[in-house]
């Protein structure tokens, strides 16, 4: 990381007034009122502030935030990513009267690009590069424009300790609920708090009800806490509105005396187990499975699933964004070979690779360390079981028809025929379909996403049906089973 060591002069120019964003003539804008923890209130008569939102197309919203006054203090853009949002694109913030505070670009939820303060007199006071969350480089300035040293525009409220004292402090004083073991609770209380310019907390209320016994012990937690390490931001100690998740689940070790009763292993069958095949179809219990695998819900929007071979052998870890029954790859995943040895290590962003993905050989011999940014590949290296260095490939590669893409489509179109039924009666459209190509290139367990009438349904089907081997995926270098969504797409010629 490097930072501007000289004073650029056309940096501390002060800033353009300009006229405030309004509402689009014409949005199907909402106005949503809030009180002081930023909860939806009925009326504006017990409000602190209101937000008026609207979307600009399917995906994107846009915000202004104002004072209950009507005071312009926000404007903001997100992404709304399977019922989720993210900040993506330009926030900007004001003083009151109207002076420009900060202006920042986002990218999936991260800083990305430009990030500019100001101070109430118009004086630039920071201007800081981030590509993908991380601060590249970076300046700051006093009120009267000089050089000051670099320091972090924001830096959250936390428990002393970080996550994993949270965690800790938790453990040893949750008092579970007893009871008949199928009628104990589960799942997470959400609970939103202010911690205060000194790190106190209050105000705290629940805002995701589990179990009016569960709400109970979950703010009776909050209580017992330390204060916390304030928010900061601009250098300055802030107020800051914070979310909790406190989870309540009973294939955690939170209890121990309650785990001596239970073996483990049985314990994690109970929950919410998918028992998969051979061939990673359902099957209907452990003793026809080949393998299981174990949801667990770690908060409102995420889950963990751990996979287990019948012996109850832990083969893979995942973590998951869980929104609106769509699932996506978000956190930290880790597999293992069958000797117990790490296999590999990723961290998933909304989806995507982001950072260092590792993999190693059965004797425990890095195989490959490539960087990641946000999905692009950026850089890496693949190693042979004794650790000499090979030529790169790809960690994964699709499973793909043989002669590439335009020999998929000439044999769509010499295999398939518009049924005289669907002509009759003008029916056309896209047929979605989904199948797996398994390691040996086979074509099976086609799948109906979507159709669009029965007889164009079953001609697609039968084309793919028939399809000659497949080019199988490979993952690591190895062929591996994947799944292939495939539209096919029917037309009637004009004339």
């Amino acid at each position: 990381m490097r930072f501007f060591s000289g004073l650029l002069l056309f940096f501390l120019l002060q800033t353009v007034w300009a006229q405030p964003p309004q509402v689009p003539e014409g949005a199907a804008a909402d106005t949503v009122y809030l009180d002081h923890l930023g909860l939806p209130v009925a009326s504006s008569g017990k409000a602190k502030e209101y937000v008026i939102s609207w979307q600009t197309d399917t995906a994107n919203v846009h915000t202004l935030s104002y004072t209950i006054e009507g005071e312009l203090t926000a404007e903001s853009n997100y992404l709304l990513l399977r019922g989720y949002l993210l900040a993506h694109g330009v926030e900007r913030q004001w003083y009151p009267g109207g002076q420009l505070k900060l202006e920042a670009e986002h990218q999936y939820g991260r800083l990305h690009g430009t990030v500019r303060s100001w101070w109430e007199n118009g004086q630039l006071r920071r201007k800081d590069e981030y590509m993908a969350g991380v601060l590249q480089q970076g300046l700051c300035l006093d009120i009267r424009g000089n050089l000051v040293e670099h320091y972090p525009h924001y830096r959250r409220a936390e428990f002393p300790g970080g996550e994993e004292a949270v965690r800790k402090f938790i453990i040893q004083n949750l008092q579970f609920i007893y009871g008949p073991w199928d009628l104990r609770p589960e799942g997470v209380v959400g609970i939103r708090l202010l911690v205060d310019t000194l790190g106190n907390l209050s105000d705290a209320v629940v805002v995701n009800s589990l179990h009016p016994e569960l709400d109970k012990e979950a703010l009776r937690l909050v209580e017992l806490m330390p204060q916390w390490q304030p928010a900061m931001e601009e250098g300055k100690t802030i107020t800051e509105r914070v979310d909790m998740h406190i989870v309540f689940n009973r294939n955690e070790i939170w209890n121990r005396e309650l785990f001596r009763q239970v073996d483990e292993h049985s314990v994690m069958v109970l929950h919410d187990t998918l028992f998969l095949d051979e061939h990673y179809r359902k099957a209907p219990n452990l003793d026809t499975a080949a393998r299981y695998i174990v949801p667990q819900k770690t908060d409102s929007i995420t889950i963990v699933e751990r996979t287990y071979n019948q012996q109850g052998q832990l083969l893979a870890e995942t973590s998951f964004m869980h929104r609106n029954q769509y699932k996506v790859k978000h956190g930290l995943e880790r597999r293992w070979h069958s000797n117990g040895q790490l296999q590999l290590e990723v961290y998933y962003d909304h989806g995507m690779m982001d950072g260092t993905l590792k993999t190693w050989w059965e004797n425990g011999h890095l195989k490959r360390q490539d960087e990641y940014q946000l999905g692009e590949f950026i850089r890496g290296i693949c190693l042979d079981p004794d650790g000499a260095q090979l030529g790169h490939f790809d960690f994964f590669t699709q499973a793909s028809f043989p002669g590439g893409e335009a020999a998929r489509i000439e044999y769509l179109n010499s295999r398939m025929k518009y049924p005289v039924e669907a002509l009759a009666q003008e029916k056309e459209g896209i047929v979605h379909l989904s199948f797996v190509v398994d390691s040996e290139g086979n074509v099976v367990e086609v799948t109906l996403m979507r159709g669009v009438h029965p007889v164009l349904d079953a001609e697609a089907v039968k084309a793919v049906l028939h399809m000659p081997l497949w080019i199988p995926a490979r993952e690591d270098g190895q062929k591996v089973r994947s799944r292939v969504y495939m539209p096919i797409e029917f037309r009637m010629q004009d004339g």
